[in-house]
Formats: structure tokens, sequence, C-alpha cells
């Protein structure tokens, strides 16, 4: 087998650009916070508009693409079958795409949303209660799956029809950039797309870390301290490790498997402990509202008053998704051979976007019923304790509360090992010369780029602060706007090319 060497001129700048930004943080924490705070008031105030734009392009683009003619275009050749099996499939995406925010997000953001609702309701009214649930659910549900589907596509296309050995968005802009894709700015956009993935990866981790160490210190008693942190970052290491030595079918694909098990252990506690009935109800007035207002809340920008909703919660949470995104293509095409560009598309959104909002309604419409009735005062939980002490709090009032809670602790683990591992996967995929689709990059690269993943993580946590997180997220994930919008118009190319050659 032909030795699978590194693309220094990808490898080198990603790693040396990385690594300073690394050491910035650790060590100018102070300063660098400064420069993020005037960083985040001006993409989110006078730049993002943009975001919303180009999800909705996005979004439309992937619905488009499931109905036309070229749904039914197989990524493979002619006899090839699917790779993976639908449930491995559609465990390696999920766990993939969602990683700790389903858990962490799922039982605490909307009590956040009482205190600050979108569409002008007033905090803490009835209503309040109706809009927190129906958010979260529109923030992480079809419309965000769906950013995905045109990278993913492309990159799927190129490697597995076209049989371009690369495992890279620069090399699905070639339709458009020509020549121009293998040299300078073909690296430019790899290099782009690695720090957007970095980003990306690091907001989950930086969110994730401090639930970790919270469900710890309630369990085993041991106070959270930066050592702890590290601690649990070194356990992570290990087992991102094992994952690496077993690969991509033995290491995570069971990791995505034993995921959706304990995720579907935990959502059958909450059916057992929730009024089920009322959560139904809410759910189906949630959507209702979610079409009604499915226009302002995909673009409104509230320019003639103070309203910074938008700028605080729907552009951070795309800024967010558009930084999962390259890895999202690149991991999702990798394992999606044999398929057909309308069931990778459908399989993100329905069983991605899908799944998200049920979980999302399940957890979210029990906090919320935990609240309003009175059993615990989630509110007071959260200027006190922050989303940590949220889940905790609400995990206690579930069956086996010392079971429960332990179960989750080790969820959370393996749901952030899981992306780390898939992302890390993806940026050492970036990183070599030459990949076939049934080819995996060298261990020792997936190795380093996992622990500058999760060094990168500990300096955001370390200089402090969740508008910190959300920066370095909108930051690194701005780029790929520009470069979504050449793969979609390379995608098109390449598409009408094959219509035509079929023809012939």
């Amino acid at each position: 087998m032909k030795k699978r060497t590194i693309e220094l001129k990808i490898f080198v700048p990603s790693v040396i650009l990385t690594s300073a930004t690394i050491f910035v943080m650790l060590f100018f924490p102070d300063e660098t916070s400064l420069i993020i705070d005037g960083l985040f008031n001006f993409l989110t105030t006078d730049l993002g508009w943009i975001y919303l734009i180009i999800v909705l392009v996005l979004a439309s683009f992937s619905v488009w693409l499931v109905f036309s003619k070229y749904g039914s275009i197989k990524l493979g050749d002619p006899d090839d079958k699917k790779e993976y099996s639908d449930w491995h499939w559609v465990a390696m995406v999920f766990t993939a795409g969602m990683s700790v925010s389903v858990i962490l997000l799922g039982f605490a953001e909307p009590i956040s949303l009482l205190s600050t609702p979108p569409l002008g309701i007033e905090p803490l009214s009835d209503a309040s209660y109706q809009a927190a649930h129906m958010y979260e659910q529109f923030a992480e549900g079809f419309i965000a799956w769906a950013i995905y589907g045109p990278a993913s596509v492309a990159v799927a296309y190129t490697i597995f029809v076209k049989k371009i050995p690369l495992l890279r968005l620069s090399s699905t802009c070639s339709p458009v950039l020509g020549k121009k894709s293998k040299g300078v700015l073909g690296n430019f956009i790899d290099v782009l797309v690695m720090l957007g993935m970095i980003g990306g990866i690091s907001t989950s981790l930086g969110m994730g870390t401090p639930a970790v160490t919270a469900l710890i210190e309630r369990i085993f008693g041991i106070p959270q301290s930066p050592y702890l942190t590290c601690g649990v970052v070194l356990v992570w290491s290990l087992l991102f490790g094992a994952s690496v030595f077993l690969g991509l079918e033995k290491g995570i694909k069971l990791l995505s498997n034993f995921n959706l098990y304990i995720l579907f252990a935990l959502a059958a506690l909450v059916v057992i402990s929730a009024p089920l009935l009322d959560i139904l109800r809410m759910e189906v007035s949630s959507l209702g509202l979610l079409i009604d207002n499915i226009g302002q809340l995909t673009l409104g920008t509230s320019p003639f008053n103070q309203d910074t909703f938008t700028q605080d919660w729907t552009i951070f949470y795309w800024a967010w998704w558009l930084g999962f995104m390259p890895m999202m293509a690149l991991f999702g095409a990798r394992i999606s051979r044999g398929r057909t560009v309308r069931q990778l598309i459908l399989g993100e959104i329905l069983y991605g976007g899908g799944g998200s909002m049920f979980v999302f309604a399940l957890f979210g419409g029990y906090s919320l019923h935990l609240q309003h009735s009175g059993k615990l005062d989630l509110l007071q939980i959260t200027e006190v304790a922050g989303r940590e002490g949220v889940l905790i709090a609400v995990l206690e009032t579930l069956p086996l509360p010392e079971v429960t809670l332990f179960m989750v602790m080790v969820l959370l683990f393996v749901f952030l090992a899981t992306t780390i591992d898939s992302t890390a996967y993806t940026l050492a995929s970036v990183c070599t010369t030459e990949l076939k689709g049934d080819e995996q990059p060298v261990r020792w690269n997936r190795m380093l780029w996992a622990i500058i993943l999760l060094l990168f993580a500990l300096g955001l946590i370390f200089i402090g602060g969740l508008q910190t997180i959300q920066t370095a997220s909108i930051v690194l994930g701005f780029p790929i706007i520009f470069i979504s919008i050449i793969i979609m118009f390379s995608l098109i190319k390449m598409l009408r090319a094959h219509d035509k050659n079929k023809l012939n």
C-alpha cells in the first residue's frame, strides 16, 4: 500500500496558527479576552445578518437537492452498497453532530430562555415558557442540520464518483476555482476550514468540560479546579487514543452506538418521570408557534429597537453550526459511500434534525414543567450554578438519581470523545496528501489533532466566559460562509456535468 504522507502546505500553517492561538490564550488571557469582546460585538451587531442569510440559502439549497432530479445520483459506483447500515450511519452522524449540547442544552437552555424569550415576548410570562420550548427546537432542528447538505454531497461526490483521493473542501471547489483549487488558494481554503472546525468543536468542549467536572464534584466530592479540568482532559485523551488506535470501524462506530443506547435510557427515565401528556400538548403548541413565526426567527434582526436576542442567540447558534459544517461534511461524506444524494441529505435532516427536536422537546419540556409547577426553582439555580447546576438538579428528580448522574457523566464523556475523535479524524484527513474513500489517515496524525483540539478548548476555558467561547465559534466560522458559497456553485456544475455524461 502506498504510504500516506502529510500535506505540509496545509499541516504546517494549521499547526502554527492553532498553537500560536493556544499560547496567546493561555499566557495573555486578559488581552485575548478584550480582543474577543470587540470581535464579538462587531460580528454579531454589524455582520450578523450575513449568518442569517447564508443559513437560509444553505437550507433551501439542501431541500432543492432532495426534490430535484439530482437526488437519485448514487455517491459511488452503480453497484456500490451502503458502506454502513442505516443504524450505524445514523449513530455516527448524530453523535458527531450533536455532542454535549443534546444533554447540557437540552435540559438547561429553555430555562435561560425564560428570562430572554424570542419574538419580543414578556420574560417569565406563560407565553415565555412556550417560546422557550419552541426556540431550542428551531435552533437545533431541521434548518440547522440542513446546513450540512450541500457540502456533504459535494465532498461525497468528489471522492466516490469523481474518484479524487482527497478528503478536502478545496477539492470540491475545483469546478469554480479550476487549477487554483490545487494551489495557494486551495491550501488557504483548507487552512480556514481546519480553523473553523477547531472553533466549532472547541465550543462544545468549552461548554461540556464544566458540566463533566460539576458532575464529578457532585458524585465523588472532588472540588472543581483547574487540576480536575486537566484530569478530565487526560481521561479524554486516553479514551480517544483507544478509539484512534481501533480506527473508524471499531472505534468511532462503537462509541457512537454506545452513546445512543445511553441516550435512549436517559430519555426513558425522563418519560417515566414527566407528565407525558402535558409535554405532548406543549410540543404540538410549540410546533404551531414555530410555523407561525419561522420567517421572523430565521431573518429577524430587530433593526429599530435594542432587542439583542438574534445577536445573542440565533447568530451564535448559526455560527456554531457553520463551524461544525466542514467537519460534518467531510466526516459525513466519508461514511456515506453507496447512498444517494437524497438519502444523505434526508438522513442528516430527518434523523439528525428530527432526533434533535425530539430530545430537546422531551428534556426541555421536563425542565420547564419542573419550573412552572414550582417543584424546582431552576431560574434561581441558573443564576447561582449555571447550566451545570440546572442539569444536576433536574437529573436528581429522576429515578435512581445517583445512578442517573453517573450515567449522564459517562454519556457526556463519551459524547465529547466521539466528537473529538470524529473531528480529529477529519482534520488529519485534510492534511493527508492522498486518501482514497476506503483509507484512513495515519494514527499519529489523528492523535496530534485530538491533542490540539483539547488544548485549544482548555485555552478557552481558562480565559473564561461563555462570550469567549461564543466568539471563538463566530470568528472561526465566519470564513466558512464564503467557502460554502463556492461549494454550492461547484456542486451545481458537478451535477450538471454528471447529467450531461449520463445522457451521452
